[in-house]
């Protein structure tokens, strides 16, 4: 069954990353030409020089200097766009603010699209380490001539927005302004997958025929901070996590 669960995580982790799906085309795909400039840039780590940073600047129309944001992408090695069924989440955001008047600055993850893995392993990145990653990018809008150093907020989804904020603390870089798109507001992330874990479990005892669908694993508190461990040293297996210690399946798929 543990077998099973790894292929089926592993088929959407494909599915949702790397297959174009027909029928799928997304109409929000900014077309060009554009009314305003978009330069490819890259920048150094200064934690890790042998880390640089592929990305994507666009500057508005008209006379700067300009207010910036820095868009942050969620989990996993995603380029800046983060595409999802062909959706550039990104992209879509970046044209939006930049058809608004601000300038912004999206990237690759290290060891993805365009950018540099540098001298760690995927395996032994630290929460530090992104946050380093994302940091530079702030560190480049401020020295940018066409930006207004003064002005330059954060916009960070999912994992993106825990650095964002982490960042945005920081009274040496002195954020404009800091926005968490499906940010964590609990102690991520032992509390949310374990109260995801009993929604579910009471979902599947007041609806049992979504147990034909639905795979669940019921986990205890110490199980889920031993995933989340893993989670953060990047040990996957097949494409999925991989879980250590599951106490057991809520269920086991009928016959």
């Amino acid at each position: 069954m543990r077998t099973l669960f790894y292929n089926i995580a592993s088929l959407i982790f494909l599915l949702t990353n790397f297959i174009t799906v027909s029928g799928q085309e997304r109409p929000q795909t900014p077309i060009p030409p554009f009314p305003y400039q978009s330069i490819e840039v890259s920048y150094v780590v200064k934690t890790d020089t042998a880390v640089r940073l592929a990305a994507s600047l666009t500057i508005p129309e008209g006379k700067g200097p300009f207010p910036a944001v820095l868009i942050i992408g969620g989990s996993g090695q995603v380029t800046r766009d983060q595409p999802f069924y062909n959706h550039k989440t990104m992209w879509v955001l970046a044209d939006f603010l930049t058809r608004n008047g601000f300038a912004t600055l999206r990237f690759d993850d290290r060891g993805a699209g365009k950018s540099t893995a540098g001298t760690k392993k995927q395996s032994e990145l630290l929460e530090a380490d992104l946050v380093a990653d994302a940091a530079a990018g702030f560190d480049f809008l401020r020295q940018h001539p066409s930006i207004d150093p003064s002005k330059i907020g954060i916009i960070g989804h999912s994992a993106g927005a825990r650095q964002g904020v982490e960042i945005a603390s920081q009274e040496e870089r002195n954020a404009y302004f800091a926005i968490m798109l499906a940010g964590a507001v609990e102690s991520f992330p032992h509390d949310i997958v374990a109260h995801q874990s009993k929604l579910m479990k009471e979902l599947l005892v007041a609806r049992p025929q979504l147990r034909k669908s639905i795979a669940v694993l019921w986990l205890d508190r110490s199980t889920i901070q031993s995933m989340s461990l893993h989670m953060r040293r990047g040990k996957w297996k097949s494409g999925a996590l991989q879980m250590k210690n599951c106490r057991r399946f809520l269920f086991q798929k009928e016959k």
